[in-house]
């Protein structure tokens, strides 16, 4: 099984691809903060989107946002 994970910011999409979901996930994530504080000058963990009142920060919002394809290796897949 090949997962891959990916997520849009910044005008980019952020994609990773791996054996599991954590290590997907986790590359994306780490990628994502990185940029986050470059653009930003400041931590998406203690950023609070208020956009929607949600009282989430940025880092939760990213994390829901990343979506998750599951690939099995030798089965083709009709799109």
């Amino acid at each position: 099984m090949i997962y891959v994970a990916s997520l849009y910011r910044f005008g980019y999409e952020l994609t990773s691809a791996g054996t599991n979901k954590k290590q997907v996930v986790d590359a994306v994530m780490n990628e994502y903060k990185k940029a986050y504080v470059k653009f930003n000058g400041s931590d998406p963990e203690e950023d609070i989107n208020d956009r929607w009142s949600t009282g989430r920060s940025y880092l939760a919002e990213a994390k829901e946002d990343i979506e998750i394809r599951e690939y099995t290796t030798g089965k083709v897949e009709w799109r």
